[in-house]
């Protein structure tokens, strides 16, 4: 990927020096958690980060060749959200800010679904991901369900080896909470929670804005002597989808219709 823009790194935590935060970086994070919590013998802590950027297929090059209504959004919403300290820029805050901007429009209706997974025993997500790879393959294909977007999985990069590794986190973090499980004990912990800002490319002419959450939970129920434990994963994804609003961006003026056109062919060096 070339180089971005300042704007845009200190838009996504990087302060100004040309990178960002991205999915993978998120998924260090977890796994730099899970190992904390499982050296310090407590519960992992939840995980939460801020918005995540994916330019698809955007470069240096290809913007310049964007329809001019997608780069002045772009330019907009870059406007919006440098106003915004990157610690505050969460999902929901970035939702609120891209439906208050009257030069974009919702296509469609918000999408938002849950599903989970379940399982016998307490550490059936607990594993090494290279002897196991069928609890691995049957929650990739539950992930991939569960977003249902062939190109938010690519966006976010969801391959066989990633969901492995967010998988044994969430193995990690049931497993830490072992040691306080008593009758009639239910647990869970949030493992996940992303959000990623899709950017507008030739393929994909809109922004994408969505967010992937997973929880982790155990529990057990015993009745005298017998013990029944389970153990899963319950999932949230939610996802809006923006395009240009016509009728307001007809009435802009020249001079800061050019100047968001600037902005947007200015993000990558």
């Amino acid at each position: 990927m070339d180089p971005i823009s300042s704007t845009v790194s200190s838009i996504f935590g990087g302060g100004g020096s040309g990178n960002v935060n991205s999915f993978n970086d998120v998924i260090a994070k977890v796994l730099a958690a899970a190992k904390a919590a499982q050296a310090a013998a407590g519960a992992a802590a939840e995980v939460q980060s801020g918005l995540a950027p994916s330019f698809g297929s955007l470069n240096k090059e290809s913007i310049k060749t964007l329809d001019e209504k997608l780069k002045v959004m772009i330019g907009t919403v870059h406007d919006d959200l440098v106003k915004i300290p990157p610690a505050e820029l969460t999902f929901d805050k970035a939702v609120e800010v891209l439906t208050k901007n009257q030069l974009l429009q919702l296509e469609g209706q918000p999408i938002h679904r849950t599903d989970g997974i379940r399982k016998g025993g307490t550490n059936a997500f607990k594993f090494d991901r290279g002897t196991d790879s069928g609890i691995v393959r049957e929650v990739h294909t539950w992930f991939v369900n569960l977003i249902g977007d062939d190109d938010v999985v690519k966006a976010c990069g969801f391959t066989i080896d990633s969901v492995a590794d967010i998988v044994a986190t969430s193995g990690a973090s049931i497993d830490s909470f072992e040691s306080f499980f008593s009758a009639d004990n239910y647990t869970s912990k949030n493992v996940l929670n992303v959000g990623i800002l899709r950017y507008p490319d030739v393929d994909q002419p809109h922004f994408k804005l969505f967010r992937i959450q997973l929880n982790a939970w155990s529990k057990t129920s015993r009745i005298l002597f017998v013990s029944d434990e389970s153990s899963g994963l319950n999932g949230n994804y939610q996802m809006s989808i923006f395009k240009p609003n016509d009728a307001q961006m007809a009435i802009l003026s020249a001079e800061t219709k050019q100047l968001f056109i600037d902005d947007a062919e200015k993000m990558f060096q």
